[in-house]
């Protein structure tokens, strides 16, 4: 029976194949890690900056191809992949086959058990502010086509100061000017007091012209 893993397939490994696989292991305790001491690879399409390097290994049943040994580890152990879930090694250490330390999980629970940028921000649970994140204080915004958490109580506090601000006449939002004001530490409420508009008329526009820069303060993570 064919198993598909990330779209190559995995075939039942012959005794020989098994035999072959084993001898590229340190097999430590049960519950310590395994390492793989054969052939590894460096980087990767999707995982290059996540893991570093993988063990590989070459499974020849009806066809030849390249597979991460932890998942040909994975499916020895279990007898099947989900194509779509991926491996996460719970140990952390890409090297090791030992499907104790493996767990087959979505792409998204993946990425926000891991080092990144999603991972780390998942582990942030109040604002810069300290207002929790809760499901009723929280709403998403998209930037650049990622998900950013917002903070509502502090959105009330930035409305609030809005509309107590002396604005300025309303005008065309210059943007090395909004660039310059941001740079010299008003916050986005000042400066699109400066224009005679919202801060969020002001952070649309610098997105636009490809200028916007998030920070960590005025709510924004």
């Amino acid at each position: 029976m064919t198993m598909v893993a990330n779209d190559r397939p995995i075939y039942a490994l012959t005794e020989q194949q098994l035999e072959r696989f084993w001898e590229f292991v340190d097999k430590r305790g049960p519950d310590e890690c395994w390492l793989w001491t054969g052939l590894l690879h460096t980087g990767g399409k999707h995982n290059e900056e996540t893991y570093g390097q993988y063990g590989l290994f070459v499974a020849r049943a009806g066809g030849r191809g390249k597979h991460r040994a932890h998942r040909v580890s994975y499916f020895i152990a279990h007898g099947s992949l989900d194509s779509n879930l991926m491996i996460d090694h719970l140990c952390r250490n890409p090297q090791c086959v030992n499907p104790r330390h493996m767990e087959e999980v979505t792409n998204r629970t993946n990425q926000l058990r891991g080092d990144g940028p999603s991972g780390t921000n998942a582990l942030v649970t109040h604002c810069v502010r300290g207002h929790l994140f809760s499901e009723e204080n929280t709403w998403i915004e998209m930037i650049g086509g990622f998900p950013h958490r917002r903070c509502r109580t502090c959105r009330k506090a930035a409305s609030a100061t809005y509309r107590s601000l002396e604005r300025a006449p309303r005008r065309k939002i210059d943007i090395e000017e909004a660039v310059s004001l941001r740079a010299a530490g008003q916050t986005w409420m000042q400066v699109g007091a400066a224009f005679g508009v919202s801060d969020v008329a002001v952070m649309k526009a610098l997105k636009k012209a490809g200028r916007f820069e998030p920070t960590h303060g005025d709510g924004v993570r």
